[in-house]
């Protein structure tokens, strides 16, 4: 079993840094092999976000398990995610009135 303090979202591409393929992202001790299409670096930063909402969840808690941990994670990536949409989506409607009023007024 991995240990779960060693690694932040590492990852080991196959090829040159910054290039696209295989990789090893570490995650919360954990190595995922993936093949990608993506840019190592971007995979590097998505590896290291998930590894740290799965550090902020587990805490000081060590009795919960790898799968509680990621699950509780994932959760509140979720919520990050969906209060981003609306507040992207409140935004979008804001400028869309201000520039529907902006256009009848020339």
């Amino acid at each position: 079993m991995h240990d779960p303090t060693q690694g932040l979202g590492h990852i080991k591409a196959t090829g040159q840094e910054g290039t696209r393929g295989r990789v090893i992202l570490r995650v919360y001790g954990e190595d995922y092999p993936l093949k990608s299409s993506a840019d190592g670096e971007h995979l590097r930063a998505l590896g290291e976000y998930v590894d740290s909402a799965m550090r902020r969840v587990a805490g000081n808690q060590s009795k919960l398990g790898t799968g509680r941990v990621a699950v509780l994670a994932a959760l509140q990536i979720a919520d990050e995610l969906f209060r981003l949409r609306q507040e992207h989506a409140t935004l979008t409607s804001i400028f869309e009135d201000e520039w529907a009023k902006r256009q009848g007024k020339t």
